[in-house]
């Protein structure tokens, strides 16, 4: 039975899902938190951008909550950004007291964050006279209430291919009887949805720090799974047989749209950039496989790669020392993740 594209990347129960990767991963969330913000403490970035924040795992929302004026978070499911801000917003400090981010900004400025500020209850960096902690054992509270602040923005950040693509699937694939036919006509698909842009509502040339932590890493598999899994719904699981014939059909159809997916994506950060802005990101290199006991190349990440740097600049003086690499446990398995910062090119000298 087909599946809708909205439908699909939704994501069920998102507060079991945030607690279920956070706690999995946390030494390697932790890493890439310390990493970004070593890079917004050397340049103090006014307005900062996530795109694909998710459940602000991999993000120092604290630093920038502290130190900037605007943050804007972007992700396509809807809702996931929101249950992310719920569940970052409170810790514990060293001796086991609940410490709210907002709360500690105090004033016109704690409520721009959260609408229930009402004003300290305990001392100073602690909790407001609203606080309610959520049950269950989660770091919450109750009366949040989200301001103005963050902007959220539920948004394609591979200026709405990857959306237009999915959401086109099923009427592409509603015809075909083959496996190579489906196959033939997702690259059909992709050709159509060049045409299309949708830009993020976020203006020309305003962000100071853009963030894009695993989020290329993504474009290898979606939505290729997803239109894979809408022709399996209709033309069954391709035997054996036929997955070594289909193999190089299936490989370019996923690397067509990775690709596609990846100058999008670049060209969104540039646009948005401010003229020394700068970008971080993060993404998977090497994947372990268990089965063969071996370390291989993610070819379609190496590409991306150089797609940002032919029109990007490499900014290495801003990364610390030894963070370039790092491993990284994600939920499908092992991997080596590679983070870069990056800056628009200086224009021709006048």
């Amino acid at each position: 039975m087909a599946t809708e594209w909205d439908d699909y990347i939704a994501v069920p129960d998102a507060t079991s899902a945030f607690r279920a990767c956070r706690t999995a991963h946390a030494a390697g969330f932790a890493k890439l938190r310390e990493t970004i913000e070593h890079v917004a403490r050397l340049t103090a970035p006014k307005t900062v951008a996530c795109l694909g924040a998710g459940h602000l795992n991999d993000i120092p929302y604290g630093h920038f909550v502290e130190k900037s004026e605007t943050i804007h978070l972007v992700d396509w499911v809807p809702g996931i950004v929101d249950q992310g801000l719920v569940m970052s917003s409170v810790e514990r400090d060293d001796k086991g007291r609940s410490r709210c981010i907002y709360c500690a900004l105090s004033g016109e400025r704690a409520k721009k964050y959260c609408r229930a500020y009402a004003g300290s209850r305990d001392a100073p960096g602690g909790v407001c006279r609203n606080f309610r902690p959520v049950e269950g054992g989660i770091e919450a509270c109750e009366a949040f209430e989200r301001g103005e602040q963050p902007i959220v923005e539920v948004g394609d950040v591979t200026a709405g291919f990857a959306t237009a693509f999915g959401r086109a699937a099923n009427a592409e694939l509603d015809t075909v009887r083959t496996w190579r036919q489906a196959l033939r006509r997702g690259n059909t698909l992709s050709n159509k949805i060049k045409r299309h842009r949708t830009a993020l509502g976020i203006a020309d040339s305003s962000v100071d720090l853009v963030t894009s932590s695993m989020v290329v890493s993504q474009f290898v598999h979606e939505p290729y799974d997803y239109y894979s899994q809408q022709a399996a719904a209709r033309l069954g699981t391709p035997t054996p047989r036929e997955e070594r014939a289909l193999k190089s059909a299936a490989g370019s159809l996923r690397s067509v749209l990775a690709r596609e997916q990846v100058a999008r994506h670049r060209d969104e950060i540039e646009r948005i950039l401010t003229p020394g802005g700068v970008c971080f990101l993060a993404f998977e290199l090497y994947h372990y496989d268990d089965g063969i006991a071996q370390w291989f190349l993610v070819q379609e990440m190496l590409e991306a790669l150089g797609a940002f740097a032919a029109t990007l600049t490499f900014r290495f003086d801003l990364l610390p020392q030894g963070d370039t690499m790092r491993e990284f446990e994600t939920p499908m398995g092992k991997s080596l993740v590679h983070c870069v910062v990056l800056q628009r090119r200086a224009g021709p000298q006048t």
